[in-house]
Parts: structure tokens; C-alpha cells; sequence
């Protein structure tokens, strides 16, 4: 049953790259239930491409890992069987002095209450020997079971990756359904140059499908091997048998050394001295046991410390890194607030345009200057020709000038207190600015490290890509509209063709005179008289006009075979230009 495909929480589940996986199967299991209809637009084919993209390597990643954590365990567990090869070796050496001294022993003769401690003794360690065996066994079947798990781990994941490109194959059998239905419903076009360039652009195409089949083969080589049994379980079983029959060995040897001190039990008044030294070389060995193990458990105790305070570590900094990534994104969030505030007030500083303003009141002032001196010499000629006529006008032509200046004087002032307001706070901002590009710096520095340059080369090359992107999609657009004026003009010659053929057949029934129709038998008799003269030009005519039909319509045949292979070729010309817009995206 074909479910619907919500596309918006499809795009917002690859723009967040989200490492859940159970998100991560929701969407395989949705995408592997659903089934195109062939209804889909490019964008929404794009979509699911490169969701299945990421799906495909999400997979392809859980496999390496899974093999490199199968690869480290192999190597501890080969450095596990190194100390236990070497603790056997220590308890070797150990067993062969005890045996050496044993023998020594009873050729000269102990206490049987002694050598029963020492056996005792031995089989204590025995015993502890075998408690060894038995937690090496345990560990054995623990990482058997682990090796087994992730066995079927990674047969699930060739599963799901199977299921994947069965599903890849599935959208490629649809875009090449479209694509047939494109070149089903494409016309001809008439331009050599086009199909040349059309003819480079499909060769261009097929390369890149041979590197894309060459990608996903070494893909399919790279998943489809699969982690081999490793040879160092079957070497510990065999070395745990050996370490059994070797404690068998060791437990018949035993008793025998019992039945020598019970036999040389009547020598032991002879041999009291080398008893004596012999119970202070046992004391030194059962010393040097007890040191060995209590670094052994020093040792262990560490380790765990050390896994411990690691484990620790990597969550503090995990922790860490968020914070540090939160704060970055606030930073550039401030940052990018601040820089769009300094653009306007850049605008607004811009926009003031101080320079106009101050000429146009240097021209008020010097108006004013003018109008008074004006003004003062009319109101002085006037007061000398009459006393009695008062200047009232003048006088409030003065004042409204005098108060428009002060205005005027105001306004400057105000202005230039907020452009220095203005300027107190674009230092302020720069000074911000400064600040906060220090501190992402520095953010950079300490998350990155000396990985920065490869994510400047990498920004570079996604801006690179994305300028591409764009200039193919402009180019498609260009095309599109280019098939729409080819489709057009094939049209409009196929009508003239139309046209070209009804004529000529209109030629042939009349002959030169297409629109003149003999009726009548005084025409008829008139051209019979005349047949003598005309008849040879107007045969001549005949044949011109059948050659020239027949021209006509090899003409048409010609550009309507020319028509189809314009247009597939521009159809194939699409379909390149959308995978390499495809492999550009990747």
C-alpha cells in the first residue's frame, strides 16, 4: 500500500543530519514502503535521492564501525592472551623451581608436615589456576557472544543496504520513465549547433554515469566485506585445553612428590640444616607472590581508575563541546544582529547628508545678511524721506528670518549631537564586533584546532558547489525556455510547410497559372491552335514543378527527422544536466 511522503519533515530530517537512529529506521522503513507514482517534481525526487543517500551511508558507517570495534577488541584480546601467555610462563618457571627443590628435598630428606604445607600450598594455587581458566572461559564466551552479535549487526545492515538499492533502481527505472515520457512528448528543433553542443552534453552525461555505476560498485565491494571469524578464539580454546592438561600434569606430579616424602620421611634428622634453608627459600617465594599479587591488583585497580576517570573525560568534554556550540551559535546570532544593526545605522548615517545641509544654511545665512542690509537701507532711506512712515513689514521680514535661524541653528545642533550619538555607538559596536570575532576565534581555535583549514577549504568548496548548482539550474531554465521558442517555431513550420504543399499541388493541377481554370471550348480551342508553340515550355514546367514538390517533401522529411533528433537530444541533455547536478549536490 502506498503511503503518502510528508516532503517538509523529510527535508527538515536532512537539513538536521540527526544521529538518532530510531528516527534514522522510521524513515527507511517509510521510504522503503513507499512506491513512486511518476506525479512526482523534480524537487521531491530530489528529496527522496538524497534522502536514500543518507540512508545508504549512514549504514555504510555503521558497518566500518562495527568492524573497527570488532578490530579493537581483537586487539586486546591479543593482548590479553600475551599477559596470560606470559603469567603461564612466570607459573612454569615457578612449578619447575618447586619440583627442583622437591626433589632436592626428598634426596635428602624432609618433614612431612612441611611438604603436605607446600603441597597445600600448590594446590591452592591450582585451584586459583583453574578459578583463571574458568573467568578466561567466561571471557571467551562473552566475546564469542559480542563476535556473533555483531555478525548479525552487520548481515542486518547488508540487509538494509540491499533494500536500499533495490529501492535506488526503482527511482532510476522512474526517472527514466519520465525521461521517455519527456522525449515521447519533445518536437524537433532546426540548429546544427545546438545539437552539437547537445551531442557533447550526452557524452558528458555518460561519463558521469560510468564514475556514479564506478562509485557504487566500490561501495557494494566495500559493504559486501564482511568480517571474518577471527583465528585468535579457536588459539585461546587450544591454549586453555593445553593450560588443563598441563594442571592434570601438574596434580599427578603432586602426588607423586607426595609418595617421595612419605618415602624419604625416615632421612629427616640428617637433613634438619638443608630443611631449615630450603623453609627460608619457600618463605622468600611465598614473599615475592604476595608482592606480585598485590601489584597485580594494583594494576587492575588503576586500570578500572583510569577507564573510569576516561569515561568521565569524554562525557565532561562531550558536555563541554555542546556548551561551547551553543555558545558559538549565540555569539554568531549576536553577531550577526550587530552587523545588520551597524548596516542601518550605516544607512541612516548615509542618508544624512551633512555637507547639503550645512550649504544650504551658509546660503540662508547669507541670505539673511542680505535681506537686513536690505532692509536697512530701505528703512534709513525711508526715514530720512519721511519720519512718519514705519517699516513694519521689514521689521517682521527680519524677525521671522532671525527665528527661522535659530531654528535652523537648533536643527544643526540636534544633528550633530546624534551624529555623534551615532558615532559613540558605531565604535561601540565595532569594538563589540571586535570582541565577539576574538572570541569565535577563539571558540574555532579550541574546537577545531588544526582541522580549521581543512573547514575553510571545505566552506569554500560548498559555496564553490552551491555557485554551480545555481548556474545549472539558470541553464536548465535557459533550456526549458529554449525548447519553448523551438516548439513554437516548429510549429509555425510546420503550418508553412503545410501551406508550401497546398500550393504545389495547386501548381501541378494548373500548371505556371495556378489560378486560372480552363472551362470553356473556345479556351480549349484557343490553346489547341496554339499547342504548336507552347507545348514543349509548358512540359518543362511540369517536370519543374513535380521536382520541386518532390524537393519540397524531402525537405520536410529531412527537418522533421532532424525535429526528432534535436529533441532527443535536448531530452538527454536535461537528463545530464540533472545528474550532474545531482553529483555536484553530493
Amino acid at each position: 500500500m502506498t503511503q503518502v511522503m510528508n516532503y517538509n519533515a523529510l527535508n527538515d530530517f536532512l537539513e538536521n543530519q540527526t544521529d538518532d537512529i530510531s528516527s534514522i529506521y522510521l524513515w527507511y522503513e517509510k521510504l522503503s514502503e513507499y512506491d513512486l507514482e511518476g506525479t512526482e517534481s523534480p524537487r521531491e525526487l530530489d528529496t527522496i535521492f538524497h534522502a536514500m543517500k543518507f540512508l545508504m551511508s549512514f549504514s555504510f558507517t555503521a558497518a566500518e564501525e562495527l568492524r573497527e570495534v570488532a578490530e579493537r577488541e581483537a586487539v586486546l584480546m591479543a593482548e590479553k592472551e600475551e599477559a596470560w601467555e606470559e603469567q603461564k610462563i612466570a607459573l612454569k618457571e615457578e612449578l619447575d623451581t618447586l619440583r627442583e627443590r622437591i626433589t632436592v628435598s626428598a634426596e635428602a630428606g624432609d618433614s612431612t608436615e612441611a611438604f603436605r604445607a607446600q603441597i597445600d600450598s600448590l594446590r591452592e594455587e591450582n585451584r586459583e589456576l583453574e578459578k583463571t581458566n574458568r573467568d578466561r572461559d567466561r571471557e571467551m564466551a562473552d566475546l564469542r557472544d559480542r563476535f556473533e552479535s555483531l555478525v548479525s549487526r552487520a548481515d542486518m545492515l547488508t540487509r538494509e543496504r540491499d533494500a536500499l538499492e533495490q529501492h535506488r533502481n526503482q527511482m532510476e527505472d522512474t526517472i527514466r520513465e519520465l525521461q521517455r515520457r519527456i522525449s515521447a512528448k519533445s518536437e524537433e528543433t532546426t540548429n546544427e549547433w545546438e545539437s552539437r553542443k547537445l551531442r557533447q552534453r550526452n557524452e558528458q552525461a555518460v561519463t558521469l554515469t560510468k564514475q556514479m555505476h564506478v562509485w557504487t560498485n566500490t561501495i557494494e565491494r566495500g559493504l559486501k566485506s564482511k568480517p571474518k571469524r577471527p583465528l585468535y578464539v579457536q588459539a585461546v580454546v587450544l591454549q586453555n585445553d593445553e593450560l588443563r592438561e598441563e594442571v592434570t600434569r601438574v596434580g599427578d606430579a603432586l602426588e607423586e612428590a607426595t609418595r617421595i616424602i612419605k618415602e624419604s620421611s625416615t632421612r629427616y634428622a640428617e637433613l634438619t640444616a638443608q630443611h631449615d634453608a630450603a623453609r627460608r627459600d619457600l618463605r622468600a617465594i611465598s614473599e615475592e607472590n604476595a608482592i606480585m599479587r598485590e601489584k597485580l591488583e594494583a594494576s587492575s585497580t588503576m586500570l578500572a581508575t583510569v577507564e573510569t576517570e576516561a569515561m568521565d573525560v569524554e562525557q565532561s568534554t562531550a558536555a563541554k563541546l555542546r556548551e561551547m556550540n551553543n555558545r558559538n551559535r549565540e555569539l554568531r546570532e549576536e553577531l550577526y544582529a550587530t552587523q545588520r544593526e551597524l548596516e542601518e545605522i550605516r544607512q541612516l548615517a548615509n542618508s544624512m547628508n551633512h555637507e547639503e545641509k550645512e550649504a544650504e544654511l551658509e546660503k540662508l545665512r547669507s541670505e539673511l545678511i542680505e535681506a537686513t542690509k536690505t532692509a536697512r537701507s530701505l528703512y534709513g532711506e525711508l526715514t530720512s524721506k519721511s519720519s512718519t512712515d514705519p517699516t513694519v513689514a521689514f521689521q517682521l521680514r527680519i524677525m521671522q528670518l532671525e527665528s527661522h535661524l535659530e531654528q535652523s541653528n537648533e536643527k544643526i545642533a540636534a544633528q550633530k549631537k546624534a551624529l555623534e550619538e551615532l558615532e559613540d555607538t558605531l565604535v561601540s559596536k565595532d569594538k563589540l564586533h571586535g570582541e565577539i570575532a576574538a572570541e569565535l576565534e577563539r571558540l574555532r581555535k579550541l574546537k577545531f584546532g588544526d582541522a580549521r583549514d581543512e573547514l575553510k577549504r571545505l566552506t569554500t568548496q560548498l559555496s564553490f558547489r552551491d555557485e554551480q548548482i545555481a548556474r545549472l539550474t539558470n541553464h536548465c531554465t535557459l533550456l526549458q525556455i529554449e525548447l519553448g521558442t523551438y516548439a513554437e517555431r516548429s510549429a509555425k513550420l510546420q503550418r508553412q510547410e503545410g501551406y508550401v504543399a497546398i500550393t504545389a499541388k495547386e501548381t501541378q493541377t494548373n500548371g505556371g497559372r495556378p489560378d486560372v481554370v480552363p472551362h470553356s471550348d473556345e479556351r480549349s480551342k484557343l490553346t489547341e491552335k496554339k499547342s504548336g508553340k507552347s507545348s514543349k515550355p509548358r512540359n518543362v514546367k511540369g517536370v519543374e514543378i513535380v521536382e520541386e514538390e518532390r524537393n519540397c517533401q524531402q525537405e520536410v522529411l529531412n527537418k522533421t527527422r532532424f525535429d526528432q533528433d534535436v529533441w532527443e537530444q535536448q531530452a538527454k541533455l536535461m537528463v545530464s544536466l540533472y545528474s550532474e547536478l545531482m553529483q555536484i549536490m553530493e
